[in-house]
């Protein structure tokens, strides 16, 4: 592996602890500030929040049974939080395969 520096051992040694000791300050095109929702902790909160103030404090079995309603809050689970499928599934008490179907505009 070291010969893609240099043939040489003992600078490529040193030039690799150089590189791996490198501060490396990119940004990288996944990253995005505001939706930073990856836990499932974080998104029961949000989602509390989120049912309160747009639909009324509406329960997950509620959710469940209103199939347009259920769509529309995986859809705006989706594109505004990071949060990963089975994470929304698991919130909402649904099959990972129910998350999956409805499309986003992404």
């Amino acid at each position: 592996m070291l010969n893609i520096i240099t043939s040489n051992r003992d600078i490529a040694l040193f030039e690799f602890e150089r590189f791996s000791l490198e501060i490396d300050s990119s940004t990288f095109i996944d990253v995005e500030d505001g939706k930073a929702f990856r836990t499932i902790e974080q998104g029961r909160s949000y989602l509390a929040d989120f049912l309160r103030v747009r639909y009324n404090g509406m329960i997950i079995e509620q959710i469940k049974e209103d199939t347009q309603i259920r769509s529309e809050i995986i859809r705006h689970l989706r594109t505004n939080t990071k949060l990963s499928q089975r994470v929304i599934a698991l919130l909402l008490g649904i099959d990972k395969g129910v998350v999956e179907k409805v499309k986003t505009d992404r």
